[in-house]
């Protein structure tokens, strides 16, 4: 009987490993363009300002744009001489060296004067190109300079980061809302991770769980995993239901729009019969994943989660009335 159980447990789980093999393209938040194709001449420019590091910031902006060259101003293109004023003001003059070449002045202002520069510069690019600048935007990332995945912001330069996060939880894939304005984050989830993976690659992403109360999952770890009695029989309906959301979900004529991962979690009584209920997220915290045993030694370690969410349509509150919680997570639209 365990092994008829072990093996249907298993070939659910190993289709939620296989849609997860992918490798997941990083996320910097924003939306930065596309550098211009390398075969289309790009423009010569100089830079030149008394301020020392008012010309390396711009200098390190235009050469990872993508669109220009830096030259010396004798033989650029285009000339810019950057001035700051006491104020904070940046202004760029742009001067061409062509005949009847375009010259203007463009200016920016900030609350620090890189945030000025990069606004004046932006509005260089849009004239130069035709298209929109993208100095002034930030970049969102994960580091774990703190030895946690903690979410950071930044502009495109470093100039300045800002830690947004401190909750010691292990912060993953930030992305922009559509309007720009707002970074939701995923808190970490192995199982949903999984199945992320594949659902960046529009794959079908499922990502199933039991809830458990502590004393039975003690239960487990003394018996070395074997199961009797109701816990065998809830798992063994939950591997059958759990066939049953796979056979549907492939069976769909209208693909989900990715990245997308069905989110579904068993009660720790599930039947044949027990209803499913479409659910959001709850909103939660999880404390550190890791806990320090010695300097060079961390151990994995689950704290209970904390902060529950009120909402009656929230995963956790529709497993602890004895649903079965189907989130889908569209992590296209989060934030929108």
């Amino acid at each position: 009987m365990l092994n008829r159980l072990l093996g249907r447990v298993l070939g659910v789980l190993a289709l939620v490993l296989l849609i997860g093999v992918a490798p997941v393209p990083a996320q910097t938040g924003g939306s930065i363009p596309v550098p211009y194709d390398p075969t289309v001449k790009r423009i010569g420019l100089a830079v030149v300002s008394s301020s020392t590091e008012l010309a390396a910031l711009l200098q390190n902006a235009f050469k990872i744009h993508g669109a220009f060259d830096l030259a010396p101003a004798s033989t650029a293109q285009y000339t810019l001489r950057a001035s700051l004023a006491p104020g904070g003001q940046v202004t760029i003059a742009v001067e061409s060296k062509a005949i009847g070449g375009m010259s203007f002045t463009a200016t920016g202002e900030g609350k620090a004067w890189y945030e000025a520069a990069y606004r004046a510069a932006d509005e260089v690019v849009e004239k130069l190109t035709g298209s929109p600048g993208f100095f002034a935007g930030k970049l969102a990332f994960v580091s774990m300079r703190t030895k946690a995945g903690e979410l950071y912001m930044s502009d495109v330069l470093g100039q300045e980061v800002e830690q947004l996060t401190a909750d010691h939880s292990k912060s993953e894939f930030p992305h922009w809302s559509s309007d720009d304005t707002s970074l939701p984050y995923i808190l970490s989830s192995g199982t949903v991770a999984g199945a992320l993976e594949g659902a960046f690659w529009g794959l079908p992403a499922l990502a199933f769980s039991m809830e458990l109360p502590r004393e039975r999952l003690q239960d487990l770890r003394h018996s070395h995993g074997k199961v009797e009695g109701d816990l065998e029989k809830s798992l063994l309906c939950a591997a059958t239901r759990a066939a049953e959301f796979v056979r549907t979900r492939l069976e769909q004529t209208n693909p989900d729009p990715a990245p997308t991962v069905h989110n579904i979690n068993f009660p720790s009584l599930t039947t044949t019969v027990t209803p499913v209920a479409r659910t959001q997220p709850a909103k939660m915290k999880l404390g550190a994943l890791f806990e320090q045993q010695s300097p060079a030694c961390f151990s994995f370690r689950y704290m209970d989660q904390a902060g529950a969410d009120p909402s009656p349509d929230a995963d956790f509150n529709a497993v602890m009335r004895g649903c079965i919680s189907h989130s889908v997570l569209d992590y296209s639209f989060l934030g929108a």
